[in-house]
């Protein structure tokens, strides 16, 4: 209270608009004694947390996992997608275990990094909640602005400290984060609407063009990638469809045809061959 009895008393009277004119009457007059080395801070003991694992919203199949709140609509191994009101379950486990100077946990939904440029999506606001230091799971409901541009998001998991800054890891001082793969923010099925953005499938044409795609996008803190193939589509009359998970963030599909993966299972089978095979085509006989 010596502060705040302090400044009310100096500037009893005084022109508080005028800054210039108080902050330099303060200045002369109490000469030497406001130095920062007088000034106690509080001690803020460090953080031992170092990592945060996220429960994954799909299975190893590709396959969104029941219970999370989220849905796909264009069916396994596809984007999920999170729809206005519902409630996203959210599991995640620190190391260690019980962390020091957790104060409390932060979750909410973030643009994806891979998709938008941070400093053009700074201000959107996505729905956010703290929890209990003791905490592992909670639910966090999708409320947005339908006018919104941001629709491909991200659960953003960090730890707070007494003094509700994020904590960051001790040895390169970076925030110590988990993020979920990415999903896209729907309306609730609005018929004839244009949200057609979650039923897209995007397909890329060799693993190669996933990796290299990921990697320009890839988190820098990430130095290893993480390939996992996911049961693959078929349907009548149209291309094959490879899903595969990359590093457990993004899901990729590469396109194929029943042709070529007849040739790629030929191939694999008879390796001696050295890649080489026979085609024929039947012609009918023109009358």
């Amino acid at each position: 209270s010596e502060v705040p009895d302090g400044l009310v008393a100096a500037l009893n009277g005084k022109p508080l608009n005028d800054v210039r004119g108080w902050l330099k009457a303060l200045v002369d007059e109490h000469a030497g004694e406001l130095t920062f080395e007088q000034w106690a801070f509080p001690d803020v003991e460090p953080s031992d947390l170092e990592v945060i694992g996220l429960e994954p919203f799909v299975d190893s199949n590709g396959a969104a996992v029941r219970g999370t709140g989220l849905h796909q609509p264009a069916g396994m191994g596809t984007d999920l997608e999170a729809r206005t009101g519902a409630k996203i379950r959210i599991k995640w486990a620190p190391t260690p275990r019980k962390p020091q100077n957790v104060k409390a946990w932060s979750i909410s939904l973030v643009p994806d990094r891979a998709t938008y440029d941070p400093d053009e999506v700074a201000g959107v606001e996505l729905p956010s909640i703290r929890a209990t230091p003791s905490k592992r799971t909670e639910r966090l409901e999708v409320t947005f602005d339908t006018d919104i541009e941001v629709r491909k998001v991200q659960v953003r998991v960090t730890a707070l400290d007494e003094m509700g800054g994020e904590i960051r890891r001790q040895d390169d001082q970076a925030v110590v984060e988990a993020l979920s793969i990415p999903f896209w923010l729907s309306v609730e099925q609005d018929e004839g609407g244009d949200d057609a953005g979650p039923r897209r499938k995007s397909t890329e044409t060799s693993l190669a063009m996933v990796l290299f795609k990921y990697a320009m996008k890839a988190p820098k803190a990430e130095e290893t990638l993480d390939i996992k193939w996911l049961p693959e589509e078929r349907e009548d009359g149209r291309p094959l469809y490879h899903p595969v998970l990359v590093n457990d963030r993004h899901i990729y599909r590469l396109a194929s045809t029943p042709y070529l993966a007849a040739v790629e299972r030929h191939c694999l089978e008879h390796p001696g061959g050295l890649g080489r095979y026979r085609a024929a085509s039947a012609v009918d006989a023109l009358g």
